[in-house]
């Protein structure tokens, strides 16, 4: 989850960075405890969630605090992702393509 939002954030689509752009403010921005009442608390509130299917899911405190960990946990990762990404100098790319390697080995 963490390299796709990575990627999003560098793929230069308006649509899906600013996507992945309010997914991280989101997740990085909210406390983690804040997290896991709105996804235990606040999703029980509406009848449409708990007549669906992910209802079993949703209503066990352990699968909310590991999806709301997952979530938070994927925005910070993708930062990290990014950074590393963006910290490789262009000279190393411009070499890797001299040396005639395929750019999804870049």
């Amino acid at each position: 989850l963490a390299l796709a939002i990575a990627l999003c954030r560098l793929s230069g689509n308006k649509g899906l960075e600013w996507i992945a752009r309010a997914y991280v403010f989101v997740f990085r921005g909210a406390p983690l405890l804040v997290q896991i009442f709105l996804l235990y608390y606040g999703l029980s509130q509406f009848p449409a969630v708990r007549h669906s299917i992910f209802w079993p899911f949703l209503r066990d405190p352990y699968w909310c605090a590991v999806l709301a960990l997952t979530m938070n946990t994927a925005a910070y990762a993708s930062e990290i992702i990014r950074g590393g990404l963006l910290s490789v100098p262009f000279g190393q790319i411009e070499a890797a393509r001299a040396c005639g390697m395929p750019r999804l080995m870049q």
